[in-house]
C-alpha cells in the first residue's frame, strides 16, 4: 500500500508532483487512561521508481492518529488521507 500525491515542502527544498509516500513504520501506544493511537512515520519518495531503486525519502513526517477499526493497513492510509498535507492523496 501506499500513496500519491503533490509535495510543496520536501527535506531537500524541491516540490514533486505525484510523489509516492508509504508507511515506514508505525506503533501502536495503549494509554491506560485514554484510547489507543498510531504513532506512523510516512516516507516520500520523488516516485515509485525512486522507492524501488531505493533512493533516499526526500521527506519525512510523523502523525499521530487514533487506532483505526478494521483492517491495520487500510485504516491508517485512509486517515491519512484525512490529514492536513494530504490533500488530494490517491491509493496506488
Amino acid at each position: 500500500m501506499a500513496l500519491t500525491l503533490n509535495i510543496l515542502e520536501t527535506d531537500v527544498g524541491a516540490e514533486f508532483d505525484a510523489a509516492y509516500a508509504r508507511v515506514a513504520h508505525a506503533v501502536v501506544e495503549n494509554n491506560f487512561d485514554e484510547a489507543p493511537v498510531v504513532m506512523v512515520v510516512v516516507e516520500f519518495y520523488a516516485t515509485e521508481r525512486a522507492r524501488i531503486n531505493r533512493a533516499l525519502p526526500v521527506h519525512r513526517t510523523n502523525i499521530t492518529m487514533p487506532l483505526p477499526e478494521g483492517d491495520f493497513m487500510t485504516g491508517v492510509y485512509t486517515a491519512l488521507k484525512a490529514n492536513n498535507g494530504f490533500e488530494g492523496a490517491e491509493d496506488c
